[in-house]
C-alpha cells in the first residue's frame, strides 16, 4: 500500500570503506636495556614556523601542543592523533634525558629510548665584581659533534645560577642573552 512504501522509505547501503579521523598512536617508552618506564609524560607537538639550526642569531621554535598522555606501569601508551598529521613527540621522565622525535605521522607502533639524565649548571658572573648576575638567558644546543636540533633555555636566579636538566650526554653550544649587560651576548 501506499502507506507502507511511504513509512519504509527507498534507501541504499554502500559499502564506504571508513576512515579513522583521529587513529591512535601507540608505543612504549623504555631504558636502552629493555626495562619499561612507567609515568613517562608523553606530548604531541605541532612545530609551527621552525627555524633551521645555524641561520640567524636565534634559533627558538613556536610550537602547538595538541595532546598529551602517560605511559602505564608497562611502559605503555596510546594517544589520539589526527591522521594526516605531521608532529613532534616529546617524551620527559624523571632522572631520564627528554626525547623528541622530530616529523613524524601515525605508525603502527613507536619505540622510545629515554637515556640517563645529565645536566649542565653553573653560574653567571660580573668579571670585575664576581657576584653573579640575575635574569640573564641561557640557552643551550647540542654541539657540532651531537645529534638533535632541540633547544634548551633557563634563566639564571638572584645569585646567577642556572640549571638545565634532562639532557642527554653530549656536547652542546651554550649562549647568553642579558637586557642589562647588553655586552654579554657571546
Amino acid at each position: 500500500s501506499m502507506a507502507e512504501e511511504l513509512a519504509q522509505p527507498n534507501t541504499q547501503v554502500a559499502d564506504l570503506p571508513l576512515k579513522n579521523e583521529h587513529p591512535l598512536l601507540k608505543g612504549i617508552i623504555q631504558t636502552a636495556n629493555g626495562q619499561p618506564i612507567p609515568g613517562a609524560e608523553i606530548k604531541v607537538i605541532q612545530p609551527l614556523d621552525r627555524q633551521i639550526p645555524g641561520l640567524g642569531n636565534y634559533w627558538e621554535a613556536n610550537e602547538l601542543e595538541l595532546s598529551q598522555t602517560k605511559s602505564n606501569e608497562d611502559g605503555f601508551f596510546e594517544l589520539q592523533v589526527a591522521g594526516n598529521l605531521r608532529f613532534d613527540l616529546v617524551c620527559t621522565a624523571g632522572g631520564f634525558a627528554s626525547s623528541r622525535k622530530f616529523d613524524l605521522g601515525v605508525t603502527d607502533w613507536i619505540t622510545v629510548v629515554l637515556d640517563p639524565e645529565a645536566e649542565i649548571w653553573g653560574k653567571v658572573a660580573d668579571d670585575e665584581t664576581g657576584f653573579g648576575i640575575p635574569d640573564v638567558v641561557v640557552k643551550i644546543r647540542p654541539g657540532p659533534l651531537s645529534t638533535g636540533v632541540e633547544t634548551y633555555d633557563t634563566t639564571t636566579n638572584e645569585e646567577g645560577e642556572y640549571r638545565i636538566k634532562q639532557l642527554r650526554a653530549g656536547f652542546y653550544t651554550m649562549r647568553v642573552y642579558s637586557a642589562s649587560h647588553p655586552s654579554m651576548e657571546n
